[in-house]
C-alpha cells in the first residue's frame, strides 16, 4: 500500500508498515476550504497503513460512496472499539 511514499512521508527510516487488515481508529481531521481551514472535527475511519509519524485512514462521509483517504499525524489517531 504505502511503498510509493516519498522519504518525506515515511520519516527517516523510509518503512511503511501495512495493517494485516484494516484497525478501526477515531482521528481528529481539520479541512482547508478556499484560503481558510475549518476547525478540527473527529471522524470514524479504518487505519491501512503507518509510518513512525504518519497513519493512512480510509473513512467515508454520509455523502460519499467512495469514501476518502489521507495521511495524518500519529497524534491525531486513536483505536476505536467497534461493536
Amino acid at each position: 500500500m504505502g511503498k510509493h511514499l516519498a522519504i518525506v512521508e515515511t520519516g527517516p527510516t523510509g518503512t511503511v508498515t501495512d495493517a494485516p487488515q484494516p484497525l478501526a481508529v477515531t482521528a481528529s481531521f481539520q479541512w482547508r476550504v478556499g484560503t481558510g481551514v475549518q476547525p478540527p472535527r473527529w471522524i470514524d475511519g479504518w487505519a491501512l497503513a503507518w509510518t513512525a509519524t504518519e497513519v493512512l485512514v480510509w473513512w467515508r462521509e454520509h455523502s460519499s460512496e467512495k469514501g476518502s483517504l489521507a495521511w495524518l499525524h500519529a497524534s491525531a489517531v486513536r483505536r476505536r472499539k467497534v461493536i
